[in-house]
């Protein structure tokens, strides 16, 4: 997984406009992420998943009508809040949730028959 992020990372810095080469490092950040839970490290968890949650609020900045930005921005807000949560850090979870919170409503709004969690970046 790491050596994805590293070729992933390589060609987002070859090509800072390359939206598709920046959301591959935001995946890759997400499923190291979801490794290191697995491995009870919640907090590098939490830290590997708001690097990737660092360029995704830049794309869904950039793009705000582009509903995969906003999925996987609130799909990362929603999982940060799970595991701040299962370590008692519930201001935190909370923080995060609420961040979460409008993104599913606008996705809700957008694209009513599509459910959010179908994401094809978690496929």
């Amino acid at each position: 997984m790491r050596q994805w992020l590293a070729i992933a990372q390589k060609l987002a810095a070859s090509d800072q406009g390359n939206d598709t080469w920046q959301r591959d490092v935001a995946i890759a950040d997400y499923k190291i992420a979801d490794a290191l839970i697995a491995s009870k490290n919640a907090n590098d968890a939490v830290a590997s998943y708001q690097k990737g949650l660092d360029i995704e609020e830049k794309l869904a900045a950039a793009d705000p009508g582009n509903t995969d930005w906003q999925r996987d921005l609130f799909l990362t807000y929603d999982r940060i809040s799970g595991v701040l949560s299962s370590e008692g850090k519930r201001d935190e979870a909370r923080a995060a949730m609420l961040k979460a919170e409008p993104i599913c409503i606008k996705l809700a709004a957008i694209v009513p028959t599509t459910p959010i969690g179908n994401s094809r970046r978690r496929s």
